[in-house]
């Protein structure tokens, strides 16, 4: 991820800004890595609760852009153990990028 002004936090798309937490981005503008951790996701599969049922953990570092878009998901592995059966399934391949991905990915090249 690229934080040209330093300035990288957590929102949400209807709340706006979520307070309380720190900056993701604690060395200031630049390039860094995202990794992030998700726990629950399954608990409900309808997705309609009127609590929280999911937790995030969130880590970032400070790293050097790299030409390459590391995406890795336990998402098909959960999915893969909730339906398990004894015939070998074909695997998925990895999801396009979407054309507002794609252009969002080449203005951050071009800084």
């Amino acid at each position: 991820m690229h934080a040209p002004m330093g300035g990288l936090r957590v929102e949400s798309l209807e709340q706006g800004p979520v307070d309380g937490l720190a900056p993701l981005s604690p060395a200031g503008p630049g390039w860094y890595r995202l990794r992030v951790h998700a726990r629950g996701r399954s608990t409900l599969p309808d997705k309609t609760s009127p609590e929280p049922v999911e937790d995030y953990l969130l880590m970032t570092w400070p790293a050097p852009w790299a030409d390459a878009d590391i995406l890795r998901t336990s998402d098909r592995l959960e999915h893969d153990l909730a339906t398990a059966s004894s015939t070998p399934q074909p695997q998925p391949s990895a999801p396009a990028r979407s054309k507002e991905q794609e252009m969002l990915r080449r203005r951050l090249l071009q800084g």
